[in-house]
């Protein structure tokens, strides 16, 4: 059994490594990424720099309904529909 899926509406950086991120379920809630910036694909964007630089993707992929992730100049995307519970 899977998990719903919520898109991001809108979302703004509160401090290092933080969002507020507003759902489009209405839920609103802060996150600090900071515990899952590690690694190889994820551990670069503890440079504050490259995690500000961050926006929304809007973008359908793959046949996927539009979702709401965060872009980066870094590969890594993070998913925040994994982190709204």
């Amino acid at each position: 059994m899977g998990h719903p899926i919520h898109k991001v509406k809108a979302f703004e950086i509160e401090g290092p490594y933080r969002f507020r991120i507003e759902f489009d379920d209405g839920l609103v809630r802060t996150i600090d990424f900071r515990p899952v910036l590690e690694g190889e694909l994820y551990g670069p964007l503890r440079d504050v720099n490259q995690f500000n630089a961050v926006s929304l993707d809007r973008e359908v992929h793959a046949g996927l309904a539009k979702r709401g992730r965060f872009r980066s100049r870094h590969p890594a995307r993070l998913a925040p529909s994994t982190k709204q519970t």
